[in-house]
This record gives C-alpha cells, structure tokens and sequence, in this order.
C-alpha cells in the first residue's frame, strides 16, 4: 500500500460522523501501530464510526486518539488539537508556543497559503518539542507544498497532517500530569471533544467552554 490515504475513500463521509473523511476504518489504521488489543476489533472491516466506538468500549484512548486524528477532516483535526493545548495551557505559556497555537487557530479561521506558511514558522519556532508547535504543524502540512516558496513543490503525505494532530493530542494530555487519573481524564475529554467535531459541532463542550 502507498504511504497515502486512498483518495476515493477520502471523498466519503461516515454517517455519524458528518466530519469524518473517511468511511471505513482499515485505510487510516495503515499510519500507525494500534495496540494488540485494539487489532482484533479491526478484523471484519468496520466503519470508522463502529471501529471508534469499540474502542471506546475497550478504554483504548491512545489508539482512539490516533485514530480520530488521522480520519478528521484537516481543518477539524487541526482545531481539535488547539482546544486540547487550551485545556491544559497554564498561565506560564512560552511566547513560541502561544505563538504556534494561534498561528494553529488563525489557519482554521482562514485556511489561506500566508496562514499555512506563517504555521510552519511558529511550528519551527517551537523545536517541534511542543503540543502547540505540532498543532501549527499539522496546518502546515494541510496541503500546498513543504518546500520553500520558489522551489520544486514537495505536497505533503495525506496522513501528514492527521500524524501532526495526533502527536499534540497525545503530548497535551501528557503534559505535566499528575498521576494516571488525570491523564484518563484527559484522555476521555478529549475524545468527547473530538466525537462532538466528528459529528458537526465546535468541540466546544457545554461543560467546559
């Protein structure tokens, strides 16, 4: 299989999930390891919706994480990865990462080239250590080229952004946790969030806006 999301598949979208850009799950479980638990739950091809809720079913977080981030939309991938690096920004923020959320949130806004460029210089910024600089990285790799202006283009792997996505999701529920309580509940936060994305909302949860 070539190391892209197959573009046919790509034009679909799953029933309840109205954000979703992929029907089945299969494709988007080609770009990373899922667990030897959530291996089986893939067997007989299910939707990304079922395959998602089977997951959940198992408490699965991580390998939900990565999947939701990869058969998102890029916009909602992207914005999802900006309220996870909200939820958990303290007031001692860096200026380079404050810097590569907004630059992260100004491309969803306006997905424009100057908005995707200025992302890949926050990202840069950041040393790519951060859950915000890999939120701006993931606009960056929306589309478009990832050379410089001027030079032979080089498009992004379809998956580019999705891999960008689900790296700030993870690192963000990571940062600075206290015990594994608090990481659980990070985890299951952000999927709601995501889950309220996929099906056409803001992620914007009533009881945490």
């Amino acid at each position: 299989m070539e190391d892209t999301l197959d573009k046919t598949v790509l034009q679909n979208d799953v029933t309840a999930f109205k954000k979703a850009a992929v029907e089945k799950a299969k494709p988007a479980c080609e770009f990373f390891d899922l667990t030897d638990a959530a291996k089986p739950l893939l067997e007989d091809d299910p939707s990304s919706t079922t395959f998602f809720n089977r997951l959940m079913d198992e408490k699965l977080y991580m390998d939900a994480i990565r999947f939701l981030a990869l058969i998102l939309r890029k916009r909602e991938a992207v914005w999802w990865a900006c309220l996870c690096v909200r939820d958990v920004m303290t007031d001692r923020v860096t200026h380079e990462d404050k810097r590569a959320l907004l630059a992260a949130e100004e491309w969803v806004i306006k997905p424009s080239e100057e908005n995707r460029q200025s992302a890949s210089q926050a990202a840069e910024a950041t040393k790519f250590e951060t859950a915000a600089g890999w939120a701006a990285m993931g606009a960056f790799w929306s589309g478009g080229s990832m050379t410089p202006p001027g030079t032979p283009v080089v498009p992004p792997q379809e998956d580019f952004t999705g891999r960008a996505v689900g790296g700030s999701v993870l690192m963000s529920a990571a940062y600075q946790f206290e015990d594994e309580k608090q990481l659980i509940e990070r985890y299951e936060l952000f999927l709601e969030r995501a889950k309220e994305i996929a099906s056409g909302g803001s992620g914007k949860l009533k009881d945490n806006k």
